[in-house]
């Protein structure tokens, strides 16, 4: 869990990994080069939870990619995972995707379904990036293997970790790398809560991750000798949506309106 200037969040995803199932685990943290109280809040549950292993932070951001590969490179464990430093993780996660893995060593990575909330973190519906049916070809064209990922460890390794070249797509390139290498499966079980707010990098650097993410798919296309048969074609298709949002009464959640009742654009 890389952090940088999330300390309306970071208590949050940090006891949402912390309460898992299958407690047998350490969440390790880096500051990367937090203005605000975040690092103060990460040495607070360092303090509270011996669990968590607080990497030596710097004074100027690294990137996404470089502060992945720091929490990476602390990390002992033979399976790995990210959880960003404002979303949260279900109780039952770690114990359902490694129960899917150790079984099975050829599995390189399991991820699962997801669901999206707000700032204040109540549930406003399901996700859409998890749905589309998984196989290494539709990975070219959809990030499906969007959260909550799974890998063992070695693998991790042998595919070079996270490349900062792409670094606003690190995490992209990584699930394409491994596909290239392993079986990749999904748990239709949604165990992950993404978190939307402006400040996302999916809000807030859109057109950087777009354009990292095209090159880290020609050169997914390039590795598997396709560049002379397809050629990437990019389409922009901005477009708004209001969903009606998800609210508990009596216990149980209630709609208020259908989903996806209004599109536009």
């Amino acid at each position: 869990m890389p952090f940088r200037d999330r300390e309306r969040y970071l208590r949050a995803a940090a006891e949402s990994v912390l309460a898992q199932t299958m407690g047998d685990l350490e969440l390790v943290m880096f500051d990367d080069g937090s203005r605000d109280a975040s690092a103060e809040i990460a040495r607070e549950l360092a303090a509270e939870d011996d669990r968590v292993v607080l990497v030596e932070g710097v004074r100027e951001s690294v990137g996404f990619a470089r502060a992945e590969q720091r929490c990476h490179d602390a990390a002992r464990a033979a399976y790995v995972g990210c959880v960003d430093s404002d979303d949260v993780l279900e109780p039952t996660a770690l114990e359902l995707s490694l129960g899917r893995m150790e079984p099975d060593p050829l599995l390189a990575m399991v991820y699962t379904d997801h669901h999206e909330i707000d700032e204040r973190g109540r549930r406003i519906g399901p996700g859409k990036r998890s749905r589309r049916a998984y196989s290494p070809e539709a990975l070219l064209v959809d990030f499906m293997t969007f959260a909550f990922r799974l890998v063992r460890a070695d693998v991790v390794r042998a595919v070079g970790g996270f490349d900062a070249s792409v670094n606003f797509a690190a995490d992209y390139d990584l699930c394409l790398k491994v596909s290239e290498v392993g079986v990749i499966e999904r748990i239709d079980a949604d165990l992950y809560g993404y978190r939307m707010h402006e400040a996302t990098t999916s809000a807030s650097q859109r057109l950087r991750q777009i354009h990292d993410s095209r090159i880290a798919v020609e050169r997914a296309m390039a590795r598997r000798e396709m560049t002379e048969r397809f050629a990437l074609s990019l389409a922009l298709k901005p477009s708004f949506e209001l969903r009606g949002r998800e609210v508990a009464r009596g216990g149980e959640p209630l709609r208020l309106e259908p989903d996806a009742w209004l599109r536009g654009l």
